[in-house]
């Protein structure tokens, strides 16, 4: 009795002493005990980022031990035009790290092994090639070479993995992440600063040089019409003129075949002389040029200005099919010497009332004077706002025979020339479909390869159901496009390979390019944005890979 009662005398002295604490204690003590049971916003995000992060390295980590890879070097994860970030920075550290602390992977450390590419003058877009990926191998003693790219697709981040063989170059392996962007991520993309991963322009242009002379050799061709590159609109910048005049003294210190000059097909095909726009190589046209100059080759192709960088791609096609046999592409990062060059175009020449807006092929060449190159003074710098991706698919994620529904019934992935792309298992017409937030321009893009015979429809919808659409097919090494109300329209292809078909809204205007060649035109007559895409066509015969969509 007396112990019970010592133990309620007690109880309430203590409640008499808590009743008496000032109420800023009490409110600390709840606070307290609240953040012990629910963590803090800031901390959940850095949990949520670490999970993340520890999935995507244990794929990476199980596919190398599945593979017998103990020895391998990480290259930094770079934007999709192959520009170096902060926040690429920042994964490529953690996948080192994870690799490292788990014991079983020897790394080479990445700036070591960015000064053995820089050394040997191996870009990485080179470097895994099969030609030049044993140097590595060689030099680094490694058995596997990982690379990533990073895509900020609005309010999430998405990055994928490839996991390369150091002997073969080909790819073994692959991982992806997507996180939610929280203020860490947030923070990095906001205040990260912008390094060319590839800045030697003359380096690019040998590139250029070495893939063309490749190319003519192993077909055995002995002269060539070099054209000059004009943008997607059909502008020659300066910088068009300075590459095709470098490109020019390249392969004419290789002595491989013969190039004909511009000034002689200028005065070839003088009749040109009235177009308004860069030339399209027609297959008439090609098989003239073979005709009159004796060629065996046409180079041309088009400059893309992606804002950090320059895609030149360029198609090497036999005059008499006008069939690329070979190509030629290069990523040129814009430093301060072609920015310049890209933002002057060549002074228009007058003709009576016409002003045309490229060279055109009657004109006298002017000669061009080298710009002299500057050097920046850093070699960092702050990173401008770069084209907006809002939309990416290149299926390398996927398993080959994996089942995609949310692309539409009965695709498949499947892989061809040594990409992975997706087709058909029901014969028949298919739908693919997707839900894509368009901005108002845009560049959107796939590769096609294979026959359709049949037509298929390509439909752009607005949230109002109101539709803007084509007609496409592939048939007998051509490809055909037709309008509603306007006649179709066809350039020549390689229904073996995979071609690039690009279509780029301006305002109200389409245009639709197949592999840089304008194909056709049309205006949409719909102001509203387009909410999502369909395609309808006889998919089994047919493979579609890299989908993108980029903000113009």
């Amino acid at each position: 009795m007396a112990k019970a009662l010592f133990i309620l005398v007690s109880v309430l002295f203590f409640l008499g002493n808590l009743s008496t604490l000032p109420a800023k204690e009490l409110e600390s003590r709840e606070r307290g005990e609240q953040a012990g049971k629910e963590p803090h916003v800031a901390e959940k995000n850095t949990s949520n980022l670490d999970r993340e992060i520890d999935n995507f390295t244990s794929q990476i980590l199980q596919q190398l031990m599945q593979n017998d890879k103990k020895n391998v070097a990480v290259s930094e994860f770079t934007d999709l035009v192959g520009n170096i970030t902060d926040i690429g920075k920042f994964l490529t550290d953690e996948v080192i790290h994870h690799l490292i602390i788990s014991g079983k992977i020897k790394v080479i450390d990445r700036k070591y092994f960015n000064k053995i590419l820089k050394d040997n003058r191996l870009p990485l877009s080179n470097a895994l090639d099969p030609v030049h990926v044993k140097t590595l191998h060689n030099l680094l003693d490694i058995d596997a070479i990982i690379t990533g790219t990073i895509v900020d697709i609005g309010t999430r981040i998405k990055i994928n993995a490839h996991l390369y063989n150091s002997v073969s170059g080909n790819i073994f392996g692959a991982a992806n992440m997507e996180s939610q962007i929280d203020d860490t991520i947030r923070n990095l993309l906001e205040q990260q600063t912008l390094e060319p991963l590839e800045i030697n322009l003359e380096q690019k242009i040998e590139d250029l040089s070495r893939q063309i002379t490749q190319g003519m050799i192993d077909h055995k061709k002995k002269k060539i019409v070099v054209m000059e590159l004009p943008d997607l609109s059909g502008e020659i910048t300066n910088f068009s003129k300075f590459l095709y005049e470098e490109l020019i003294t390249h392969l004419m210190m290789n002595k491989n075949f013969d190039i004909i000059e511009k000034k002689l097909y200028d005065n070839s095909f003088a009749e040109y002389e009235d177009s308004s726009s860069a030339i399209q190589i027609t297959s008439d046209l090609s098989k003239e040029i073979g005709k009159v100059l004796g060629a065996d080759a046409i180079a041309f192709g088009t400059m893309s200005d992606l804002g950090t960088s320059v895609n030149v791609n360029i198609r090497i096609i036999t005059p008499e099919t006008a069939i690329p046999f070979a190509v030629a592409t290069a990523k040129i990062t814009s430093d301060i010497t072609v920015r310049s060059l890209l933002e002057t175009t060549t002074e228009k020449r007058t003709r009576g009332a016409q002003t045309p807006a490229v060279i055109r092929l009657g004109d006298e060449a002017e000669p061009l004077q080298k710009p002299k190159i500057m050097k920046s003074k850093t070699r960092v710098h702050r990173l401008k706002k770069s084209r907006r991706i809002f939309f990416t698919e290149d299926f390398n994620t996927y398993t080959v025979g994996e089942i995609l529904p949310k692309w539409g019934k009965g695709i498949v992935v499947t892989e061809s020339l040594g990409k992975k792309g997706i087709t058909s298992k029901i014969s028949g017409e298919n739908t693919l479909t997707q839900q894509v937030n368009f901005p108002d321009n845009f560049k959107f893009s796939f590769n096609i390869k294979g026959n359709s015979w049949t037509w298929g429809t390509f439909t752009f919808y607005n949230s109002d159901e109101d539709y803007f659409k084509m007609q496409l097919r592939i048939k007998d090494n051509y490809f055909y496009v037709k309008f509603p109300d306007k006649a179709e329209t066809k350039v020549s292809c390689n229904a073996e390979e995979y071609n690039s078909l690009f279509i780029i809204k301006k305002g109200n205007e389409c245009q639709l390019y197949l592999n840089d060649i304008l194909v056709t035109n049309d205006s949409f007559k719909n102001k509203t944005r387009f909410t999502h895409f369909d395609f309808k066509c006889r998919l089994d015969t047919l493979y579609l890979a890299n989908f993108s969509g980029v903000e113009l």
